[in-house]
C-alpha cells in the first residue's frame, strides 16, 4: 500500500508475521534524520532464524490517505522499503479487510 513518511511516499508491505514496524536503511539514509534515531530496544531475528542489523528506532509521522499518525519504526537493512508490522494494527486497532485489499479503521466497520 502507499503512504507517506515525513512527507515522503513509501511503499508500505502489511506482514502480520513481523512483531514491530520496519523501515528500510535505505530509506532512512535517503530521507530519514539519522541523528534522531534511538538505541533499539531488543535483539530481533529475522524469519529464518538470522539476528538482523539493527540501526535503530525512531518515531515517524505516517500518512494513510487523510489520516496522520506518529509510530514507531525500527531501521535495519531489508529489500522492502517499509512493513507495517502487528505493532502497527494493535497501535491503531485497523482492520484487515482482505477481499477489498485495503486497511479499515475501526469507524468504517462494525466488525468488532
Amino acid at each position: 500500500m502507499s503512504g507517506e513518511l515525513e512527507g515522503v511516499s513509501v511503499q508500505l508491505l502489511v506482514d502480520t508475521g513481523a512483531t514491530v514496524n520496519l523501515i528500510s536503511w535505505r530509506w532512512w539514509s535517503a530521507h530519514g534524520q539519522p541523528e534522531r534515531l534511538q538505541t533499539p530496544q531488543a535483539e530481533m531475528y529475522a524469519v529464518d532464524g538470522r539476528p538482523m542489523d539493527l540501526k535503530g528506532e525512531g518515531t515517524l509521522r505516517l500518512k494513510l490517505g487523510e489520516r496522520t499518525i506518529l509510530t514507531l519504526f525500527v531501521v535495519t537493512e531489508m529489500g522492502n522499503e517499509a512493513i507495517f508490522g502487528a505493532q502497527f494494527l494493535r497501535e491503531s486497532g485497523v482492520i484487515i479487510d482482505v477481499l477489498g485489499e485495503r486497511l479499515l479503521w475501526p469507524e468504517e466497520t462494525d466488525v468488532a
